[in-house]
């Protein structure tokens, strides 16, 4: 299966052939390192798919109360059809970035779907060994500990994420803007100038009269916060963050933007970081299926 599929021949595909053993997932990125993992483990026998290549209409997306269109959404459109046409199980898995699930679910329970353990799969470097390998090797050390590092980016990024989340949770649907303007790196020290970063995105999207609700919502989030470091940060914030540090930091290494620093990132990572992982062994699992 290389072209576009309709999810109507992708339904009857599996009625004619059970035994395939597929996984579909977001993007093209996670599609390369899915890929990687499996050859990386041995497993031959498994085929990997970006969701582009079905078209999931619109009304599905829609019948199974997903309000935005994005990738995600048809990747949980698919895992909730599948559990519709075949609920005694295939072994097909749907992959998708946990996101803001643990606050605000958006799906029952489904044999199909698996969500990262963190909020997304480029959260699996984030961790103190694999940003140790990534900033010796990739950009020669930087004038901060790993430890210290990874204290300020989690420091700033919780901050951002619990004003990510206070927006969901109000329903507000505002226009994001770019955080790290208002982020200054100084001889290892990272600050954030959250007051001013909170009023110019309130301005931005004409909700500074609400100020008040949203200082209250963002103290219950914070209340709400998983211990989990990966599930009170955002993967892109990550990458958005550190491409600043090291530009500021490192300005002899050049990374042209935050996609291409999100694979050395990924790069960094070794099978063994992540062979504890449910949502690794899951993968896995599929190929053991007969």
């Amino acid at each position: 299966m290389v072209e576009k599929r309709t999810l109507n021949e992708i339904l009857a595909i599996y009625a004619f052939e059970p035994g395939l053993k597929d996984v579909f997932l977001e993007g093209q990125a996670d599609k390369n390192f899915i890929e990687w993992y499996l050859r990386a483990n041995g497993v031959r026998d498994v085929s990997v798919y970006p969701i582009n290549l079905i078209d999931i209409p619109n009304e599905i997306i829609t019948k199974h109360g997903f309000a935005r269109k994005s990738n995600r959404s048809r990747v949980l459109a698919l895992a909730c059809e599948l559990m519709e046409h075949y609920p005694d199980g295939l072994p097909v898995l749907c992959l998708a970035d946990r996101d803001y699930e643990d606050y605000r679910p958006s799906v029952r329970a489904n044999s199909y779907l698996v969500f990262t353990d963190c909020n997304s799969l480029d959260l699996y470097a984030f961790t103190q060994a694999t940003i140790d390998k990534f900033t010796t090797i990739a950009l020669g050390g930087l004038p901060v500990s790993v430890a210290g590092l990874m204290d300020h980016l989690d420091s700033i990024l919780r901050r951002v994420y619990s004003l990510r989340l206070a927006n969901e949770l109000l329903g507000w649907g505002m226009e994001w803007i770019a955080f790290t303007k208002y982020v200054k790196v100084r001889k290892g020290n990272i600050s954030f100038d959250e007051d001013r970063f909170v009023r110019a995105y309130l301005l931005k999207n004409n909700r500074w009269e609400d100020r008040h609700r949203l200082k209250d919502k963002i103290k219950e989030v914070e209340k709400l916060l998983s211990q989990d470091q990966g599930r009170r940060i955002r993967g892109h914030d990550l990458s958005d963050l550190l491409l600043l540090v090291i530009r500021n930091m490192r300005k002899d290494r050049k990374f042209g933007n935050s996609e291409t620093l999100e694979g050395s990132l990924m790069a960094s990572l070794e099978c063994r970081d992540l062979e504890r992982s449910p949502f690794f062994r899951r993968i896995l699992a599929i190929s053991a299926t007969s």
